[in-house]
């Protein structure tokens, strides 16, 4: 993912979850070096919506592939 689809997620799951207890910039720097695997792990302890989470994701992740 590019640095713009990073910033796209975290403030759409921001939107989903204004509650969660991370910021922007955590959220980036958690997917960008753990991956989306370990931040989806994080989550699953915090969030409340983690089904949509993962829809986030992967529509995010197919935009990007039609960007490239």
């Amino acid at each position: 993912m590019d640095g713009k689809i990073y910033e796209r997620f975290a403030d759409a799951l921001l939107e989903l979850e204004p509650d969660l207890q991370m910021s922007k910039d955590e959220i980036i720097t958690v997917i960008k070096f753990h991956g989306l695997e370990h931040f989806c792990q994080k989550l699953s302890n915090g969030a409340k919506e983690f089904v949509e989470v993962i829809e986030i994701i992967k529509r995010l992740e197919s935009q990007g592939d039609e960007h490239e």
